[in-house]
């Protein structure tokens, strides 16, 4: 039992370090890049002098001491860093190379990667190895927009808003915010769930080492040792395995860093490691200690005779195989969740094929929370939304509605749907004529776009020819929703502002409704929008934009709806770049996703997550299974001499084994009842009765193993 302690234990170590390595990482990278700072907002005028701005703002970081830096994330795992110093005051540390002087040419760049580029002029030690961090030179932002959040590195508030002050008199607008970045994951599942089953495994595996032990204790007892003694005694044996197996990792980790040629944070994963030896040696050592407690109450005549404490390792056996079980059908039921999300994802990449060339435009928050400054940011991206609309047919598709609760769409949920569901915020979405292109929609009468009213004042609304009945009852909503979305909406910016309001009215407004063919679906373009119906809308009424709502609605529509094709080979950002540039968006416009890319990330996602499923179940059906071998195996101990009387009297082998069976399925019923209660579903009883008759034939191989021993144990007088 000492062995299988020991590689337990062992095991537990290596995972745990791994685990919280990982997290230490992510740590530093918070350390890096947003402790000890500020984060302030930062709008200027685009017709500034560039040069002029990027001196003052480095001899203000110099006259204060605060670098002034700003985030670029090209991609999930590539950060650009423009800073006014290379050092982040000393935080980056360097492998090799010098930190960019103000001497040194603007091009020149720190990375945590050695590239063959003559521009890099040192390599960053890596606090996340999967995360490549670029450091460039301040002025090299201009690249990527004046406009948007900085960190500033200093916790001096005082300071920072001196600073604030000194841009905002010379230069624009900035003020300091609160939000501010981490790039800390949540805790994956599967890691608790296989950490907390090693764990009950060392339990197990030190009640059983303490029980062999029993015979050993009892006759130190007799010789006069102290019940402190022997306490004693016990916990330096458990402790001296957990040394053993703690030294063996800690030098296989020095071996795998000596491998690596990388020291940068051994000293680090060093203390990371203390930390794990420190909490796995007290996690062993409150039972450890609380199973000494018995040691007074051991029947040492019985110990001495080999006489062992059968109600402790069968109440033990019988909760943990209950547990385990309970575990294997909440496991099993989202695995069967999982496996229809994948089904039904590759069902439908057929569907997602015409997505191939189809990209979607991603915004970055710049840190406005002025209305005036967002009302002149909405202005400039609803022009660039008109420019891109006209010119690279970028098109529009807002299914919000449709958003997934549960395993309802959201517009179900309110009260006014269920009486009338044809309203804005029910069974509809918004398009624009473009997208019709990638999903055409047939009218009644003639040429769609031939029947639109591109007025000002005009709402185009195609409405399925099964709804003409309600014509009626739909042109007042509609007029009312028109009204809000153009009128009030730009009312509240220019009140707070102080421009005069727009006086237009509701009756000055009209809704044209142009009937088109029933049963016409719109393909979402969103893998989170109709998830419940592969990604399509039956029959909505449609709310054709023209361009005549409030710029506020091209700004959400350019954060979530807007999509533009174009040949990856092209590169689909720098086709939107010139349109970026034109319109000072860099802070706000910086990437572009590919939607047969997300969708296929997705997919890959769903098989991550089934592999973490079926490793955890693995573990766990393992765990079981000898389980039910400890179960089998102390039922036969505890029962040899009957079952040897029943034997010589001609009883057969299930008449022997029918206890037996029927404790198992007493457990497994137990288990499952209680495991229902989570998660109930035909499919999980089904499978829990195939493991049922699986467990019995197993329990018939290994009792047949056992019972040969026993008979043989009892022969020779065991």
């Amino acid at each position: 039992m000492k062995k299988v302690m020991y590689l337990l234990i062992t095991f537990q170590i290596i995972y745990a370090t791994v685990i919280m390595f990982a997290f230490f990482q992510k740590d530093k990278m918070d350390e890096l890049l947003y402790d000890d700072s500020i984060p302030v907002s930062i709008f200027v005028d685009p017709s500034i002098d560039q040069k002029e701005y990027f001196n003052f703002i480095n001899e203000l970081s110099v006259d204060f001491d605060i670098p002034i830096s700003k985030y670029v994330y090209r991609e999930d795992n590539k950060l650009i860093v423009f800073t006014t110093n290379s050092s982040l005051n000393g935080k980056v540390k360097l492998k090799n190379g010098n930190y960019i002087s103000e001497n040194d040419p603007s091009t020149y760049f720190l990375s945590t990667s050695d590239s063959n580029n003559d521009k890099q002029i040192g390599t960053i030690k890596q606090p996340v190895s999967s995360r490549e961090i670029m450091i460039k030179d301040f002025r090299e932002v201009n690249n990527f927009g004046l406009n948007g959040m900085y960190t500033f590195n200093s916790q001096n508030v005082k300071q920072v808003n001196k600073m604030v002050k000194e841009i905002n008199k010379q230069y624009g607008e900035a003020k300091i915010e609160t939000s501010i970045g981490s790039v800390a994951n949540e805790p994956d599942i599967s890691v608790v769930v296989n950490l907390a089953i090693i764990s009950i495994f060392i339990f197990i595996s030190v009640v059983y080492y303490f029980i062999s032990q029993f015979k050993m204790l009892s006759v130190k007892k007799i010789n006069g040792y102290s019940i402190f003694d022997l306490q004693m005694e016990f916990i330096n044996q458990i402790t001296k395995v957990f040394s053993i197996a703690a030294i063996t990792v800690y030098v296989f980790s020095f071996l795998y860093f000596l491998v690596q040629r990388d020291f940068d944070y051994f000293l680090n994963f060093t203390l990371v490691y203390v930390i794990i030896i420190i909490m796995d040696g007290l996690f062993l050592l409150l039972p450890t200690c609380l199973l000494t407690l018995f040691i007074n109450k051991i029947d040492i005549i019985g110990s001495i005779k080999g006489k062992k404490p059968y109600k402790l390792t069968t109440t033990l056996n019988y909760f943990t195989k209950i547990l385990f079980t309970i575990l294997i059908i909440v496991v099993i039921d989202r695995g069967l969740e999982n496996y229809d999300d994948l089904n039904g994802k590759l069902e439908q990449l057929n569907d997602w094929e015409r997505t191939e060339n189809i990209f979607k435009t991603v915004t970055k928050y710049n840190g406005q929370t002025d209305l005036k400054q967002e009302q002149k940011s909405n202005q400039r991206l609803k022009q660039f939304y008109i420019d891109i609309e006209e010119e690279l047919g970028a098109f529009v598709i807002d299914s919000s509605n449709y958003s997934e609760d549960g395993n309802t769409y959201l517009y179900e949920d309110y009260p006014e749907c269920e009486e009338f569901p044809y309203k804005p915020n029910c069974e509809a979405i918004t398009v624009n004529f473009n997208y019709f292109k990638h999903n055409p929609i047939h009218s009644i009468n003639g040429n769609i776009k031939e029947q639109m009213e591109i007025d000002d004042k005009t709402l185009n609304l195609l409405v399925p020819e099964k709804y003409k009945k309600i014509e009626k009852q739909l042109i007042p909503i509609y007029k009312e929703y028109f009204h809000f979305r153009k009128v009030e909406v730009e009312n509240i910016y220019n009140e707070e502002i102080g421009l005069p309001l727009n006086d237009t009215k509701m009756k000055d407004l009209d809704v044209n409704i142009i009937y088109v063919r029933n049963n016409q679906t719109y393909f979402t373009f969103d893998i989170d929008k109709a998830k419940l119906d592969n990604n399509v809308i039956l029959d909505p009424i449609t709310i054709v934009d023209t361009g005549n709502f409030d710029a506020s609605d091209y700004s959400s529509y350019i954060s979530s709806s807007l999509y533009f094709e174009s040949n990856p080979n092209d590169g689909a950002f720098e086709n939107l770049n010139p349109y970026i540039q034109k319109y000072g968006l860099e802070s706000t416009l910086q990437s572009v996703d590919s939607l047969y890319e997300e969708y296929g990330k997705e997919i890959n996602d769903i098989r991550t997550e089934q592999k973490q499923i079926l490793k955890v179940l693995s573990l766990l059906i393992l765990s079981n299974i000898v389980i039910t071998y400890y179960i089998i195996s102390i039922y036969y101990e505890r029962n040899k001499i009957g079952y040897f009387i029943k034997k010589i009297n001609g009883y057969n082998f299930l008449d022997n084994i029918k206890n037996l069976l029927l404790i198992l399925f007493i457990l497994n019923f137990i288990s499952t009842v209680i495991g229902s209660l989570v998660s109930f579903s035909a499919d999980i009883l089904i499978i829990m009765f195939g493991m049922l008759l699986v467990e019995l034939f197993i329990t018939l191989l290994i009792s047949k193993r056992i019972a040969r021993k026993t008979i043989n144990s009892v022969i020779k007088g065991g």
